[in-house]
């Protein structure tokens, strides 16, 4: 499944001081046309009238408005290796989610209507002895930040999986330690973005809990050790306030987020949960998550108590609970909420899933909080809960992109690039046991698809592997692999155009370990010759059980049972921009002319039009550019990201974006 995890957690409510506000109030009501979404009209966005409440009238909430609608940029900085399997800090960054992030997919975010964008961070892979932060990761995660703030973004910056005994661990046992690391860690992030302006906002912590323990998703009041973790919490938030505070800047009167145990909304309401005291009028946000309805929204289609549908007359019981707890002990009291965290799993329930998105975002803003999708690179195989596809920048599911913009409250015209429709045909191989492992075998070419048909058993609800390849290239042997998750027995997909790790092993450094492929192009060339092949090595990497334990052997717990070619047939490229108005939506199409004299950029096979074949094309070219050769124009308008410095990958991906809609004009300067 997902690398991130959340259980539901029940604890008692409770209530804040109560202060005498001013309220402003009104109606919250759908943005688009409740008989069809604009871009799969088999779909419906449903049509919602909520009564909004009652919202104080302070700067704070007006901010928190603003911000609007967020997604998270999940599975990416915040990915961790406390095994070892990473060696490079740079990896981690891709080592869950497959794929560096490039400013076009937070400019694709930001075009489809999400104007704040969650940036979880964990730390603790990338600090010394003394907790300081490596300066290449540092500069890394400010770069994908920049890239947000740039586009106008609000940015929520956060410590994330870095709550262990080790580092941070809300007990008295650790709490001395713990708050040298949270300090540590604030004084750094505050001192190196203090100039920033106040749309970059700092959440302390991510889900702080007692990992491992059997109150790690709920808590027991009465308990002493519950007890004990929620004070913890309390005074890692206001250690790291006052650290954030102290640093100067624009950090004096910057909104923090702030949040009780684990970020379950029950936590944050109950006595036991205490507000910083702050130097800065109205500037703390309360932090919550809420995968709600839990059975619908987070529970494995492999439980028997998961469910796939969502029926907003009967389903909405959870929601309303948790909308109607933060408003009475937060909102009510001039004290703001964002929820940083929800989503839902894809269980083959699209409808389902648009319905809740559309209701979750309206029942909300209803009382003034933002909401942030959880979104982690979806679709290299079994991924089952982000929404965009980050290695072509399109949306998987523009139907609950839609729903999503259309109770944020406010009038935008957004652009969803749609993934090509992909027609394929089935070609049945064969799962074979030979003496050296499991193999697969086809009767032609692999291509850049496979269709796996996956069994989880043994209580296994996640497992992954790879299809691995060891091949020739320019006089040197490679090992190739390309990654295939599941999340749950049945159907998922292994593409074979770009590898998940690829070896050279003819170049072994002292432990006898192949040096690690990175250059595009050979990378590429790999990805090509594998394609040809006939034949795979099927391996089993990993398997986990509901709450993220790993069980091995995994392959004692997941079994391929079958597998396909999936062959290319004709692709049909789809882009949509929708206006979201008071009262209805307009979908439109455009086209752009990117023409310098007579170049026609992004043009490389020179049939006057720039469409996915000269992706194809580019990319064909740098794979053998003796076999594949463009002509001079060709090339010319090939050289379009960098403009005048040579034909390379990034030239093909800007290309594949216009085409997508995703940018707008060529070349890229």
């Amino acid at each position: 499944m997902i690398k991130k995890r959340i259980c539901s957690a029940i604890i008692a409510l409770a209530m804040v001081a109560s202060v005498s506000p001013s309220f402003t109030t009104g109606f919250f009501t759908n943005a688009v046309s409740s008989t069809a979404s604009k871009t799969d009209s088999n779909y419906t966005i449903p049509q919602l009238n909520i009564q909004a409440k009652s919202i104080p009238a302070l700067d704070s909430f007006k901010f928190v408005s603003d911000m609007k609608l967020g997604i998270n940029l999940g599975n990416t900085f915040d990915a961790v290796s406390d095994d070892g399997k990473v060696t490079n800090e740079m990896d981690l960054e891709s080592y869950w989610c497959g794929i560096k992030t490039t400013k076009a997919m937070i400019d694709t975010m930001k075009a489809a209507g999400f104007t704040t964008l969650r940036l979880p961070v964990s730390w603790h892979n990338h600090v010394d002895e003394n907790y300081n932060i490596s300066k290449q990761w540092l500069d890394r995660v400010q770069e994908v930040l920049d890239y947000a703030i740039n586009d106008g973004m609000y940015v929520i910056l956060n410590v994330h999986h870095d709550n262990s005994e080790k580092f941070m661990y809300p007990d008295s046992a650790h709490y001395a330690q713990s708050e040298k690391y949270m300090t540590t860690i604030w004084s750094q992030l505050s001192d190196r973005f203090k100039d920033y302006n106040n749309k970059l906002i700092f959440e302390t912590m991510n889900e702080p809990r007692m990992v491992g323990s059997k109150y790690e998703w709920w808590i027991d009041e009465n308990d002493a050790s519950c007890k004990d973790a929620l004070d913890c919490i309390n005074k890692l938030n206001q250690a790291s306030v006052d650290t954030i505070r102290k640093s100067g800047g624009n950090n004096a009167d910057r909104y923090i987020m702030v949040p009780g145990y684990d970020a379950s909304y029950s936590s944050a309401v109950s006595d036991l949960f205490k507000l910083p005291t702050d130097t800065a009028q109205n500037k703390l946000i309360v932090s919550v998550h809420g995968y709600l309805p839990y059975h619908f929204a987070l529970e494995s289609s492999t439980s028997a108590t998961s469910v796939s549908t969502f029926d907003i007359d009967k389903d909405t019981g959870e929601i309303d609970t948790m909308v109607n707890a933060l408003y009475n002990k937060f909102i009510s009291k001039n004290v703001p909420v964002v929820l940083g965290e929800f989503a839902s799993l894809h269980k083959n329930n699209l409808q389902d899933r648009t319905d809740l998105a559309a209701y979750f975002i309206a029942a909300t803003k209803s009382v003034g909080i933002t909401s942030c999708w959880w979104d982690n690179n979806a679709f290299k195989s079994g991924e089952t809960m982000g929404l965009l596809d980050r290695s072509t920048c399109t949306w998987k599911y523009p139907t609950i992109v839609e729903a999503l913009n259309a109770y944020k409250g406010s009038s935008d015209t957004i652009t969803i690039p749609v993934a090509p429709v992909d027609n394929r045909t089935a070609v049945e191989g064969k799962v074979v046991t030979t003496s050296t492992g499991t193999e697969l075998q086809f009767p032609e070419a692999i291509g850049d698809k496979v269709r796996l048909s996956a069994t989880l058993k043994n209580g296994a609800n996640f497992a992954n592997g790879c299809l691995a390849f060891n091949v020739k290239y320019e006089g040197s042997d490679y090992w190739v692999a390309f990654g295939w998750e599941a999340s749950a027995s049945g159907d998922v997909e292994a593409s074979l155009k770009t590898p998940s790790a690829a070896v050279n092993t003819s170049k072994l450094d002292a432990s006898g370990n192949g040096e690690k492929v990175t250059d595009e192009n050979v990378l590429a060339a790999l990805a090509a010759i594998c394609q040809s092949q006939t034949t795979a090595s099927l391996q089993y990497w990993w398997a986990s059980d509901s709450a993220g334990n790993g069980l091995t052997p995994p392959a004692n717990y997941a079994e391929i049972t079958a597998a396909a070619i999936l062959k290319k047939a004709e692709e049909s490229t789809t882009g949509t921009t929708a206006t979201q108005a008071s009262t209805s939506s307009e979908t439109t199409t455009s086209t752009t002319t990117n023409t310098t004299g007579s170049i026609v950029y992004g043009d490389a096979n020179n049939d006057g039009k720039v469409d996915i074949s000269d992706v194809v094309a580019v990319r064909r070219y740098l794979v053998n550019g003796t076999v594949y050769n463009l002509s001079d124009d060709g090339k010319k308008a090939s050289d379009v990201q960098g403009n005048g410095d040579g034909i390379n990958a990034q030239d093909a991906v800007a290309i594949q974006q216009l085409v997508f809609g995703t940018i707008t004009s060529l070349p890229i300067k």
